[in-house]
C-alpha cells in the first residue's frame, strides 16, 4: 500500500483522495473550513496607523461615547458555581467509569485489527467514514448517530434506547459515476436499506468537503420526500436517479443486498457501525464534560 501523506491542517488523518486519484491537502470538511479561516484572516490588510497631531500626546487616547456618558466599567465575573463544578466533575467521573466497558469493545478492536477498512475519525465530528478500494472502485461509507429532532419522530432518541445510525454507502468508479445507498442500521445490526440513487459525478459524491456534503445530504434529503424515481435537486441543478428500495421487485432487492455484500457491507459491518458509535458518543462526551468544566472552573 502506498505511503498516506497526513492532512495540511491536523497532521493526524489522511489526505482524502477522490476516485480519479486526485489527492486533497485536507482530509476533510472540517480541517478545510479551518484553513479557509486561517487563509482569510492573514490575506485581510492591517488598518492603516494616523500619524499623531502635534499636541496629541495632550489627549485622551479612547473617545467617550458620543451619548455623552462615561464608558462602562469591566465587571468582575462572580467566582466559579461549587455546585456546578462538583456537578461536573461527578458527571466526568461516572462517564469516564462507563467508557471502556461493554460486549462491542471486542467487536470493535477486532475489526480494527483486520485493517480491510480505513477508519476516518474526527474529533468533536458526529460523522464517521470508512473506506476501502478493490481494483477502480471506491467504496466509502458515511455514518452517524440520529440526533433527537424538535417534534420527537423518527430519529429521535430517547433516554436509555438506542440511537438510531444513519449510514450512505458510496460506490464509485471513473467515468462511471457513484451509487448512493442511504438507511439505517437497526437494533439487531443489520443495515436498513432505504433508497438507491445513482449519480454522474462520483468523486464529488465521495468528497469530505462542503460541497460533498451538501451534495449526499441532497440525496438523503430528496430520498425521504420524493415521489418519484427522478428528481432535481435544486441546490447543486443536477438530475439524480433516485428509488425506493421497498418499491423494487424482490429478485432485484436481493441482487442489491448480494452486490454490497460481496463488498463487505453485511451484518457484521453494521454491528460494527452500530457498536463504534456507542462508544464515540462516550468519548464524545467526556471530551464535551472536560472542556466545560475546564471553561466554567
Amino acid at each position: 500500500m502506498p505511503a498516506i501523506t497526513l492532512c495540511e491542517t491536523c497532521g493526524q488523518r489522511p489526505r482524502f483522495v477522490e476516485a480519479s486519484g486526485k489527492v486533497h491537502p485536507y482530509c476533510g470538511k472540517a480541517c478545510a473550513d479551518v484553513a479557509a479561516a486561517v487563509a482569510a484572516s492573514t490575506s485581510a490588510k492591517p488598518p492603516k496607523t494616523q500619524k499623531p497631531s502635534p499636541g496629541s500626546h495632550f489627549r485622551h487616547t479612547s473617545s467617550p461615547p458620543t451619548n455623552g456618558q462615561s464608558a462602562p466599567r469591566a465587571a468582575k465575573l462572580p467566582p466559579p458555581s461549587p455546585d456546578l463544578n462538583q456537578a461536573l466533575a461527578d458527571e466526568l467521573a461516572s462517564a469516564k467509569a462507563l467508557h471502556g466497558q461493554g460486549v462491542g469493545l471486542d467487536i470493535v478492536a477486532e475489526f480494527k485489527r483486520r485493517g480491510t477498512w480505513r477508519i476516518e475519525d474526527c474529533k468533536g465530528m458526529r460523522e464517521v467514514w470508512l473506506a476501502r478500494r478493490a481494483a477502480d472502485e471506491w467504496v466509502n461509507i458515511a455514518f452517524s448517530y440520529v440526533l433527537p429532532d424538535a417534534a420527537g419522530g423518527s430519529g429521535a432518541s430517547v433516554k436509555g434506547k438506542e440511537k438510531d445510525v444513519r449510514y450512505q454507502v458510496i460506490l464509485s468508479k471513473p467515468k462511471k459515476g457513484a451509487i448512493i445507498v442511504s438507511g439505517n442500521t437497526t437494533t439487531s445490526g443489520k443495515f436498513a436499506i432505504g433508497t438507491i440513487a445513482h449519480c454522474s459525478d462520483g468523486a464529488k459524491a465521495a468528497e469530505r468537503t462542503p460541497e460533498g456534503e451538501r451534495y449526499r445530504a441532497s440525496v438523503w434529503e430528496g430520498s425521504r420526500v420524493c415521489s418519484h424515481i427522478t428528481l432535481v435537486l435544486s441546490l447543486l441543478f443536477i438530475h439524480e436517479e433516485i428509488e425506493q428500495f421497498d418499491d423494487l421487485p424482490s429478485h432485484v432487492r436481493t441482487g442489491f443486498v448480494r452486490y454490497l455484500q460481496k463488498r463487505g457491507i453485511d451484518d457484521e459491518l453494521a454491528m460494527f457501525v452500530r457498536e463504534y458509535v456507542k462508544q464515540k458518543e462516550q468519548i464524545e462526551y467526556v471530551n464535551w464534560l472536560e472542556s466545560v468544566q475546564t471553561f466554567v472552573a
